[in-house]
């Protein structure tokens, strides 16, 4: 197996698979009780923790300035996506399901980004790229279609109802993607400043962490569920697993962040069976568009692989 192939398997096809854990998980935080900046504090505290134990098991890089501000910045537009998210599902009643879709179409500005500005089309081939990409999301959006949410009878009509799960969309879905989509070239722009996998780890998760306080300042939020925590570590642990990956990707194979953006973004399909399932949420699947969708998002990944 060459040096690309691993690369994508470790940093992107396996990561499609914990994150699509995380990415439901963060439905049972909301369920849990747990509070968008609670949330905050027990990711960052165990992602940082988790970083702490890479540092001292496999050592790390170097913590230079232009590192901190790319993981800084990666950390700022990753907490103001996941809060869009948060907020959209516990305040709006979007599901987890319905949203990865569109929150992952942010592979599209990462790819669009990262040929740019970290010319990374010199790496790979753009045009199958790019159509890879496309494709990936096109099958995204086939998913969401493939779903229906049922009638909700304290939404007041099926005229309310539309409206706010328009606005759930809006605020979970399409913002989410557009910041979601400036964090890969940061982190990828942090492995190339020398940063090594442990020190990003622990630098976002001291960032994310001082986001949660500063909320938790703000609201007050004094009642914090046990259950609550332990979802949020069990999540934390899972984006930790998942990041990482991607880091050693990066750092150790010297994979191209646009080629693994549309790979672990795969986990689309993952999160919303998740969704169906384990979460049951009041859906109708329809098997035809459903399939579909999958094939498309499996056919894109076959196409960025190869390009």
């Amino acid at each position: 197996m060459d040096t690309q192939a691993a690369g994508n398997i470790i940093g992107g096809i396996i990561p499609a698979f914990v994150f699509g854990g995380y990415g439901a998980m963060q439905k049972q935080c909301v369920r849990a009780g747990l509070g968008i900046e609670v949330f905050f504090i027990v990711l960052g505290t165990t992602v940082a923790c988790s970083g702490l134990a890479i540092r001292f098991c496999v050592g790390g890089g170097f913590l230079t300035l232009k590192g901190v501000f790319f993981t800084v910045g990666f950390a700022s537009f990753w907490s103001l996506a996941t809060g869009m998210i948060l907020l959209s599902v516990g305040r709006y009643g979007a599901s987890i399901g319905q949203l990865a879709p569109l929150y992952n179409s942010s592979t599209l500005v990462t790819v669009l980004l990262s040929l740019w500005l970290l010319a990374e089309w010199k790496e790979v081939s753009a045009f199958p790229l790019l159509l890879g990409a496309g494709v990936v999301v096109a099958g995204a959006v086939v998913v969401t279609f493939a779903t229906r949410e049922a009638p909700h009878e304290s939404s007041g009509g099926s005229h309310s109802f539309r409206l706010r799960n328009w606005k759930g969309l809006l605020v979970g879905g399409f913002l989410p993607a557009l910041a979601l989509g400036l964090t890969g070239p940061l982190m990828k722009g942090a492995m190339r400043a020398g940063l090594g996998i442990g020190e990003f780890l622990i630098l976002f998760g001291i960032t994310l962490t001082l986001v949660g306080v500063s909320c938790l300042a703000v609201t007050r939020r004094r009642a914090i569920p046990r259950a609550g925590l332990r979802t949020g570590i069990i999540t934390g642990v899972l984006w930790s697993i998942g990041t990482g990956l991607n880091l050693v990707a990066l750092d150790r194979l010297n994979a191209s962040i646009s080629q693994l953006t549309p790979l672990f973004n795969m986990n689309t399909l993952v999160v919303v069976l998740l969704g169906l399932w384990f979460f049951r949420e009041d859906r109708h699947v329809r098997p035809v568009p459903l399939v579909a969708g999958a094939v498309l998002i499996v056919l894109g990944g076959v196409l960025v692989v190869r390009a």
